[in-house]
């Protein structure tokens, strides 16, 4: 969909994610967390509310994909910034509203694992585990299996940035 030279969140939006995503692999932390909270700023309520039926079935998946990525992202950069104390009560959000997203999951066990909270960070691992068990027939990914791992090993990687 073109909207010529019209000022568009999605143009914005996508500009600030990549920014933020070659912030992140350049380890650059800061300026990562900045463009993506950024992008992250320009989604208000969900995305094409007021289309047409058509136009939400095929691009509203686009966009929340989109917009789920921008927040791994900026989640990622929160950890390598030491501030884990502050996406608790996100990720507990997120992994309620998307259970079988395992990457959020690891997130949240690895936040919770970096407050003191480890009997919890391996609560959620089961409940993962058993709800993907159940419900689809799966084993936990190797990411979620890994910072399980990790943290019943006492990993040094997944302690706290100094």
């Amino acid at each position: 969909m073109s909207v010529g030279d019209a000022w568009c969140d999605w143009k914005d939006f996508t500009r600030l994610s990549r920014m933020g995503r070659d912030a992140l692999t350049e380890r650059r932390f800061r300026l990562a967390a900045k463009y993506l909270s950024d992008a992250l700023s320009l989604f208000r309520g969900n995305a094409l509310t007021d289309g047409t039926e058509h136009l939400l079935t095929e691009e509203s998946p686009g966009f929340e994909e989109a917009r789920m990525t921008a927040l791994e992202g900026r989640i990622e950069a929160f950890l390598a910034l030491g501030r884990h104390t502050d996406l608790v009560p996100e990720l507990l959000k997120m992994v309620t509203r998307h259970p079988f997203h395992e990457r959020v999951r690891a997130q949240l066990m690895l936040v919770l694992h970096r407050c003191g909270r480890q009997s919890e960070a391996i609560a959620v691992y089961h409940e993962g585990r058993q709800m993907l068990a159940e419900e689809l027939g799966v084993d936990p990914s190797q990411v979620l299996t890994d910072v399980y791992q990790g943290i019943l090993t006492g990993r040094p990687e997944l302690q706290p940035a100094v």
